[in-house]
């Protein structure tokens, strides 16, 4: 998906992706446990193996402290392609089964 935001062919990738729900597969970049709405994020790698360009965001949910999560790790994220902004794809609305989640919780530290 990536690579055909940054050199489109036939398809035009906006049109194509933008506000649909889609799954991606990938390997964790980076993560942050998020400490309010929407700052909970991870970011995948992609096949071009030029850092991290896909960004998913996740609502009102965050990491659970101390859940199974490290860099490196494969997981597959669904959620809203918002399109690429500065060289990133933005997901919103995420979710995957593979790192357990905690609605936001304004009394818990994360």
């Amino acid at each position: 998906m990536y690579s055909q935001f940054i050199s489109p062919g036939e398809i035009n990738p906006e049109q194509y992706y933008t506000n649909k729900t889609i799954k991606v597969r990938g390997k964790i970049a980076d993560f942050v446990y998020g400490s309010a709405p929407n700052s909970c994020w991870i970011s995948l790698k992609t096949d071009l193996d030029n850092g991290a360009n896909i960004i998913c965001y996740f609502g009102n949910y965050v990491i659970k402290p101390g859940a199974d999560i490290e860099i490196g790790m494969e997981i597959a994220i669904t959620g809203t392609c918002m399109g690429m902004t500065n060289g990133k794809i933005t997901f919103v609305g995420s979710s995957t089964e593979d790192i357990e989640f905690i609605p936001y919780d304004q009394n818990i530290e994360a």
